[in-house]
């Protein structure tokens, strides 16, 4: 299993909002960050999915890179209401670029009401989402994956 990139798997309205932070992360790329855009390396997860990224670094060879099982614990990408947007370098992904690049991806995030998990204690500077205290619209969520055939 590897990471789904479809936009289609996000909620309707997140999908909206995502599609946006790309556009303007992209248009200040262009004038900051020449031969860089920025995509989402990472959408929705299945459970399985989740748990196969808990397992690295435990049963698995890797870096521990979550501490959410996808069970007991679950990650806000299993929701469809959070994305890893990364830079793309001619075409290849990469996490090493200036801190300032994540911060303005950070702004954007926050300037469109999603939270930014880069400015928290994880510093998991591509991750944006849906504010967990929004209850509605992760049980809305999670109503729509099921008529989608996503749970």
């Amino acid at each position: 299993m590897s990471a789904d990139r479809n936009l289609n798997h996000l909620y309707p309205a997140f999908r909206g909002i995502v599609k946006q932070v790309l556009e303007d992360m992209n248009e200040y790329a262009a004038v900051h960050m020449p031969s860089y855009t920025w995509e989402v390396n990472e959408g929705f997860r299945t459970a399985q999915y989740q748990n196969q990224l808990y397992q690295k670094g435990r049963t698995t060879p890797g870096k521990i890179v979550t501490s959410l099982d996808g069970y007991k614990k679950i990650s806000s990408h299993q929701s469809s209401l959070a994305v890893d947007i990364v830079p793309k370098f001619n075409g290849q992904w990469t996490w090493n670029v200036e801190v300032k690049h994540w911060n303005y991806l950070g702004h954007l995030y926050r300037k469109h009401g999603l939270r930014w998990l880069g400015e928290t204690t994880l510093r998991d500077m591509p991750h944006g989402e849906w504010p967990r205290n929004d209850k509605k619209t992760y049980k809305l969520a999670s109503k729509w994956q099921e008529q989608n055939g996503l749970k």
